[in-house]
């Protein structure tokens, strides 16, 4: 992945590009592994793991990621007139910031976002469609 991809890589806005990990819960992990057990081999950890068909090695498109969540939304009967490619991690900012004891600083720093306010802006989104 080239440095241009990652958060904060490009722009007027560029800052420095750090690595992150990100910790998954056994339920995301055990998705993903039958995910790579469904493409009957192991991919090499340089390819992406959800690729796009066209061409090689290159990940799958904002677009198309955005027409898989809206599938899966009809199909499990969820309105997604509002949903994006970023709600579910709105989601996951409002659980951490509900489990935290509405700790705005701790879910920040949880979210790696770099101030408070971003965290808070999540919050308000979803505070605006009435589920927070």
């Amino acid at each position: 992945m080239t440095q241009a991809r990652l958060k904060g890589g490009s722009g007027v806005h560029e800052r420095s590009i750090q690595s992150r990990r990100v910790v998954l819960n056994y339920r995301a992990k055990g998705v993903i592994c039958d995910y790579i057990a469904s493409l009957g081999c192991v991919p090499p950890a340089d390819q992406y793991l959800f690729r796009s068909r066209s061409g090689a090695n290159r990940p799958i498109s904002q677009s198309q990621a955005y027409r898989i969540l809206k599938d899966l939304c009809r199909e499990c009967a969820i309105d997604a007139t509002r949903i994006s490619t970023h709600s579910p991690r709105k989601s996951v900012v409002r659980a951490i910031y509900d489990v935290s004891g509405h700790d705005l600083v701790r879910t920040q720093r949880i979210v790696q976002h770099a101030s408070p306010l971003t965290a808070a802006r999540y919050l308000e989104s979803k505070a605006k469609l009435g589920t927070g």
